[in-house]
């Protein structure tokens, strides 16, 4: 190497290093941006099914409740009519049955002089 040839490759070097910096500075930002990118869209991702997750448990208990309620009104609802039922039976049928056998039955004295004439059909019930 001479003197005159010394600037030129001084400027040889100092060009390719400059390059060589820059590219390598390009590709530091290049990587940074598609990291942030990613990392941007990861988040977006893990809050869009963190919602829908939230919006899938809302609905399943949404609907636990309207099941809830459901049974619970079809419960409420057999047991008054199985109880409105069971009162009518005993008002109509077995009150009524049973205070007459019961008065017929007490009304007759059996012994003594306070006996009532019975007819045959009285007594075909009594027995």
């Amino acid at each position: 190497m001479n003197l005159a040839t010394l600037p030129i490759f001084c400027s040889v070097v100092v060009v390719v290093v400059v390059v060589i910096v820059v590219v390598v500075v390009v590709v530091v930002v290049v990587v940074v941006v598609v990291v942030i990118v990613v990392a941007a869209v990861v988040v977006v991702a893990v809050v869009v099914v963190a919602v829908l997750v939230v919006v899938v448990v809302v609905a399943v208990l949404v609907v636990l409740v309207i099941v809830i309620v459901v049974v619970v009104v079809v419960v409420v609802v057999v047991v008054v009519v199985v109880v409105v039922v069971v009162v009518l039976i005993v008002v109509v049928v077995v009150v009524p049955g049973s205070s007459y056998l019961h008065n017929l039955r007490n009304r007759h004295s059996w012994r003594g002089k306070n006996a009532v004439k019975v007819t045959l059909t009285e007594r075909n019930v009594l027995k």
